[in-house]
């Protein structure tokens, strides 16, 4: 190209610049509008399978969004949430609904709105979709939160990639009616407000910030436990102000605006879970969020107004960093007093409670050990989410957005302390890394790396700091213009990969952080581009552009393929026993189940239930879990059951595989109940046949439980197990009838040595069939596998069942139909749904089964039944 035809080149592109510049904002909000619309699009592609087959109308995904519409509802139509809900926890209730007002009120506003402008739109709709409108107004606080720190480029190709990848649309997408959708408006919205506050020059401005982050911060702290993340960022960031010196009148005022007025709100609405001593010793988000106040306060006392010259003579005569005696003197007197106050185990608990928190803090109780939700995820999953070069380059920007906050401190610090970030970060966050790998986030290398790396990035800050104070002073004053914002999001990065790493569900908070590191990589390496030549420049730019969108057009049918597809887990199945069940019972019948099932029946069927999945009375999930689905005592379920004036059972085929949390929860201090009904499949290619039928040959994996022993030979437990079964049947002349089956074997492996043990029981058919045996007193439960082209293999499958598991009342009740005095079977869709496996294996489906329970007239109820209180030492958890 000629100069002349660069330098028109060069002239039309000043002319548009010229032509655009005026219009820049409005550019700008327009491309963010239509990433909001690209997320809404994607978030809402599941309606048509939102909708029940039965009533028409539409329904969310999963179960814990049941209660909170069920609650919207009851609000559009009486105004107001009632003061007990006895549909749950019967016969007690549940009385606290203020953890409910806000986000039903809130999703009810949307269904006036969105009437007001359709006339057709239903509550049900406006429940379902609001993930989605959500979604939008967070993203919009997201991007002026992002902007704020960074600048519109980083905030707009952030902004994009959080509206398409999977791990966030699956908290914001239609159908999934829960707190988290809600709440990220409130996190990004009181971050934004918060670090606007620090960075706002104009100080009543500035007021207007802290006391705007300190409402939204307290509201968010009524919706979502995920609040602590915001309270330890802006603790923590108090703390770094310190040493920074940056703590002046202005900055210790906005943040005592905005924590006085957070901590207000949550104690003004929850008293009874927010007393100041409470708060302070027992929380380790509100104890962050207080002691930044507090160090602040130390701090600007000593060493900005020095009220106490002492100390300021003492630091300069022992050349000691002023912020260091500011920790120092409160870490001093805080633990004196606590000891003072409340002993001096207490100090060893907190730390054990801290150190818990960090390792595994979803894994206090068996009950939330069980949850699948709550349990930690490993970092290769989140790679799964997310894809190999985004999490490289989302590493990538951290670093770089680490080299560009410490830019003061000069090149050769920032070599330094980039690359010690980076082995931090990447020691941090990969420690978990996989199950099976040297890094399963359990041994003591995985957990050293996790809490040393901190503990050691941390010392070697404070080394490098107190090396500047004594050799460099001028150098040191340096880190006083370190980026504040940036600093702010290095802070969120760290509470947020503790999130990551601490819960499956959690991974969708990690995501906003991922996005803003990703897109920061994305505009340095564009930035670093503009200052190289001609060629390399308009090469690396191509390149910039090209890959990003690329990636995008990546992630989006991915995105597309989980939203279509992610439909409700209330399925039709549920649908029609439910509505079988309110058209069948009485309307003050109350249901006995297990938690999981408590949001559907009370919607659905509009009955009241024993538990849910709110957890809120955890002695009611343990005694259903040991003295209804694992007993093996009919007289002490139907002494619980009455005395929770239960009158109606419900058992799911999905006990079956929930067995082993079940059990786990229902266990004593031994774990006797633990247990696990695991399925043998029928492997042809080792069957044999024989002049009168067959030698069924079932293989799979049964680990032991407890110790078994059989001819004088020990299975411990844990290590030995069952690798198969083998069951002889005999047929009529026409192979078509069972006319008997032989004594039935196990295969029990241990130290690589197979031992054919019998067992006592067959299952086939509605019939027990009993074998005289020394060997094991379990059973075999034979049923069918049901391939896609609806062909029939009655002995596709074997169902283990130990003497225990074998002897409960699901099993009885539920695999066995026995009969019972107690229970009468009123509902079964057996004939429709048998129970079976389907789809070469891939599926096991059965029918709901509802009983009617009666009860004797002189029955003797233990008091324990009637009370709230657990047995000591059933909360704790042991090898799950």
């Amino acid at each position: 190209m000629s100069d002349t035809e660069n330098k028109k080149v060069k002239e039309i592109f000043e002319k548009t610049k010229e032509i655009i510049q005026p219009h820049k904002d409005k550019i700008i909000y327009l491309l963010l509008a239509c990433i909001a619309w690209l997320g809404y699009f994607l978030r809402t592609r599941n309606l048509p399978v939102l909708v029940n087959a039965v009533t028409g109308k539409y329904i969310p995904i999963d179960p814990d969004s049941f209660i909170i519409l069920r609650y919207v509802e009851y609000l559009v139509e009486h105004g107001s949430l009632m003061t007990t809900d006895l549909f749950r926890y019967y016969p007690t209730g549940f009385s606290n609904l203020a953890e409910f007002q806000i986000l039903t009120h809130l999703i009810s506003y949307i269904y006036y709105i969105l009437n007001f402008l359709n006339g057709a739109v239903t509550v049900q709709y406006a429940d379902v979709v609001y993930p989605a409108i959500a979604f939008v107004i967070g993203l919009i606080f997201f991007f002026l939160l992002i902007r704020r720190i960074c600048n519109w480029k980083v905030s707009l190709i952030a902004s994009l990639f959080l509206s398409i990848m999977p791990a966030y649309i699956s908290r914001t997408v239609a159908g999934v009616a829960d707190k988290e959708a809600m709440a990220m408006i409130f996190f990004f919205l009181g971050l934004y407000l918060f670090i606007s506050a620090f960075l706002e020059k104009k100080f009543r401005k500035a007021m207007l910030y802290s006391i705007g982050a300190g409402i939204v911060v307290g509201v968010l702290w009524l919706i979502w436990g995920g609040v602590s993340f915001v309270l330890m960022t802006c603790g923590v960031f108090m703390l770094v102000l310190v040493i920074l010196n940056k703590i002046t009148k202005e900055n210790l005022i906005l943040y005592t605006i905005f924590m006085f007025i957070a901590v207000g709100i949550f104690r003004v609405t929850s008293p009874e879970r927010a007393s100041i001593s409470l708060l302070i010793t027992s929380s380790p988000p509100t104890t962050i969020l207080f002691l930044g106040f507090v160090v602040a306060l130390v701090h600007y006392l000593l060493f900005t107004k020095k009220y106490f010259k002492k100390f300021t003579t003492f630091a300069e005569k022992k050349n000691i960093p002023p912020f260091f005696l500011s920790f120092v003197t409160v870490g001093g007197i805080g633990l004196l007093s606590l000891t003072i106050m409340y002993g001096p185990s207490f100090i060893l608990d907190r730390i054990s409670y801290i150190y818990t928190d960090l390792i595994a803090p979803f894994a206090r109780t068996r009950w939330a050990e069980t949850v699948d939700e709550s349990r930690q995820p490993y970092f290769n999953q989140t790679i799964g989410l997310f894809g190999r070069v985004y999490i490289f380059l989302v590493f990538a920007g951290a670093s770089a957005l680490f080299y560009d906050t410490i830019k003061p401190l000069g090149k050769k610090l920032q070599k330094e302390l980039t690359l010690a970030f980076l082995i931090f970060i990447l020691a941090f966050s990969l420690n978990r890394f996989s199950e099976g790998s040297i890094l399963n986030g359990e041994n003591l290398l995985s957990i050293s790396l996790y809490v040393g790396s901190i503990v050691f990035f941390g010392l070697y800050l404070l080394y490098t700091l107190f090396s500047l104070y004594k050799t460099d002073k001028e150098k040191y004053k340096q880190k006083e213009q370190l980026n504040q914002g940036f600093i702010f999001l290095l802070i969120l990065l760290i509470f947020l990969t503790i999130g990551a790493r601490s819960a499956v569900r959690l991974i969708f908070v990690y995501a906003p952080i991922t996005a803003v590191l990703f897109a920061y990589c994305v505009y340095r390496i564009y930035r670093y581009a503009t200052h190289q030549k001609k060629f390399e420049r308009n090469a690396l730019i191509l390149v910039v552009v090209l890959g990003t969108t690329f990636l995008a057009y990546l992630i989006i049918p991915s995105s597309l393929a989980f939203v279509d597809g992610y439909a409700s887990t209330y399925t039709p199945q549920w649908q029609t026993a439910l509505e079988w069940a309110k058209e069948n019972t009485a309307e003050d019948a109350v249901f006995a189940t297990w938690w999981d099932y408590g949001y559907y029946i009370q919607y659905g069927a509009n009955r009241a239930t024993l538990s849910d999945g709110g957890n809120a009375h955890p002695n009611v999930n343990y005694y259903i879990a040991r003295e209804v689905i694992t007993t093996p005592d009919e007289q002490r379920a139907v002494q619980y059951l009455a005395a929770k004036e239960a009158t109606h059972l419900m058992f799911s085929w999905e006990e079956v595989g929930k067995y082993l949390p079940i059990s786990y929860i229902g266990s004593d201090t031994e774990f006797d109940r633990r247990n696990q009904m695991m399925i043998l499949g029928l492997d042809t290619t080792q069957s044999q046949e024989t002049r009168n039928g067959t030698v069924l040959v079932y293989t799979g994996s049964y680990l032991f439980f407890k110790d078994h022993v059989y001819n004088d030979t020990l299975f411990p437990a844990e290590q030995a197990g069952i690798i198969g079964a083998v069951i002889p049947v005999e047929f009529d002349t026409n192979r078509t009838n069972v006319e008997n089956f032989s004594q039935p074997e196990v295969v029990v492996s241990y130290n690589g040595v197979q031992h054919y043990v019998p067992v006592e029981c067959i299952f086939f058919d509605g019939e027990e069939i009993l074998f005289e045996t020394d060997g094991f007193k379990d059973c075999l439960y034979i049923f069918p596998d049901i391939s896609s082209s609806q062909e029939v293999n009655l002995f596709g499958n074997v169902l283990y069942l130990s003497e225990t598991a074998r002897n409960s009342l699901f099993t009885q009740l539920y695999l066995f139909d026995k009969e019972s005095e107690y229970f009468t079977q009123v509902y079964n869709e057996e004939e429709t749904i048998p129970f079976a496996t389907y789809y070469s294996r891939t599926t096991l489906a059965g029918p709901l089964k509802i009983w009617e329970i009666s009860y004797p007239q002189d029955l003797e109820i233990p008091e324990e039944f009637y009370g709230t209180d657990l047995p000591e030492g059933v909360t704790d958890v042991g090898e799950y």
